[in-house]
């Protein structure tokens, strides 16, 4: 049975004509041991427990498993190093559901409306409605910004909450002990307003929200 099913599996690249992913144009050749290392391998790279692909592969032990752990921890490691410059700016970007109106809020709840401040503490109006219905760890309004549950309106305020940002990130930057970590939330917060306001800016070059 183990023999007609290596010959099933190495036919089946032959019958399709599979070709190497790498340079040149040579035949890719599968079997059903480089089919386990590949399943295997992209269950590590998931973050499925060592356990569970023992299971999975029928292993006694969890020293068997290590070697696809270890090689899926490399390649992460790589692919991350490649892609991290390309797409950081995309994944940093606003990750919410910009809205034309409070009424295109999910849910429609003005209580849920969140009023902007410029950095001279000057009320703007609402930049937004909070979607998550729950009560805020995060330091609003700013931090609106890079919560998921964000709804910022399309013709709202944004430019000077992107100067409140740039402000506060100056403040926390001249204290002598500067938190490193407060720095790189603000750095973020402006980065996803950028976001809001080129999509918006999008979406109002194309005529607005549908």
């Amino acid at each position: 049975m183990a023999r007609e099913i290596h010959s099933l599996v190495r036919k089946y690249g032959i019958d399709h004509d599979l070709r190497s992913p790498g340079g040149g144009d040579s035949p890719f050749s599968i079997y059903p041991r480089r089919l386990r290392y590949t399943f295997a391998c992209r269950l590590a790279a998931q973050g499925a427990p060592p356990k569970l692909i023992a299971e999975l592969l029928d292993h006694s032990d969890l020293q068997n498993v290590t070697v696809y752990v270890e090689t899926a921890g490399k390649l992460v490691g790589r692919l991350s190093a490649a892609l991290d410059a390309q797409m950081r700016p995309i994944v940093d970007m606003f990750m919410g559901r910009i809205i034309k109106s409070d009424s295109d809020a999910v849910p429609n709840d003005p209580r849920a409306q969140i009023p902007g401040r410029s950095f001279e503490g000057r009320q703007l109006g609402g930049i937004g409605v909070c979607g998550s219905g729950s009560l805020c760890r995060l330091m609003p309004p700013l931090t609106c910004y890079v919560c998921e549950h964000f709804q910022p309106k399309q013709s709202a305020p944004h430019g000077q909450m992107l100067e409140a940002a740039h402000h506060l990130r100056r403040v926390y930057a001249a204290k002598e002990n500067a938190n490193n970590a407060g720095l790189e939330l603000v750095d973020k917060v402006i980065a996803h307003i950028q976001g809001v306001i080129e999509a918006s800016s999008r979406l109002e070059n194309v005529g607005g929200i549908p």
